[in-house]
């Protein structure tokens, strides 16, 4: 696994620099995440960018609304190396406001 500073060296996270800067119209977005591939991390693997259109056609506010309930009886991904686990305990960037 790569280090944050290991990726952006490689050429990572330019598009997303871009998307926070404002730098692409929301529709040239959603279009890379459709073509992309990008699926839900849930276990349906729904397209991402189905949802993402949706909130984008509502009216403001919006909100971002994150999921952590897996609802699976007994389940609290307890062991350290779980990804999902992890991914929880990280503290990424601040959305933009």
């Amino acid at each position: 696994m790569l280090e944050l500073d290991q990726y952006e060296a490689l050429g990572g996270l330019v598009f997303l620099r871009r998307v926070l800067k404002n730098l692409l119209a929301p529709e040239a977005i959603l279009e890379a995440v459709e073509e992309a591939g990008l699926l839900g991390r849930g276990g349906a693997a729904f397209p991402a960018h189905i949802k993402m259109r949706a909130v984008a056609r509502g009216e403001p506010p919006r909100y971002l609304v994150v999921n952590a309930d897996e609802s699976e009886p007994g389940n609290f991904k307890a062991c350290p190396s779980s990804s999902s686990r992890t991914s929880w305990k990280r503290r990424p960037p601040p959305l933009p406001t």
